[in-house]
């Protein structure tokens, strides 16, 4: 997960024009969901990633790549904490 939000952050300055345009309250709801997220509160996170994405969107316009990497740290969010507790049956130790 680290390597992803390190990876969304590099993509997200990459882009000509997008740090200058961006807002420092995007970044800190990015950072607030990541560190939920990275704390294991996928359900905590969710809100911050949303919030995010609506920003973003607003920020960059619905068909710039920023807003698909939002979409997938919510997904991934979203995901996360259904299986936290769960490992495939060939995974289980004995």
């Amino acid at each position: 997960m680290v390597s992803l939000t390190v990876l969304f952050v590099v993509l997200l300055f990459s882009w000509p024009g997008t740090a200058a345009a961006q807002s420092d309250e995007l970044m800190r709801t990015y950072r607030q969901g990541a560190t939920l997220e990275k704390a294991g509160r996928y359900s905590e996170a969710i809100p911050f990633y949303l919030k995010a994405l609506r920003m973003g969107e607003r920020e960059f316009g619905p068909d710039d790549p920023n807003i698909a990497m939002l979409l997938n740290k919510l997904a991934l969010s979203s995901s996360s904490g259904l299986y936290k507790d769960h490992e495939p049956p060939h995974m289980k130790l004995p």
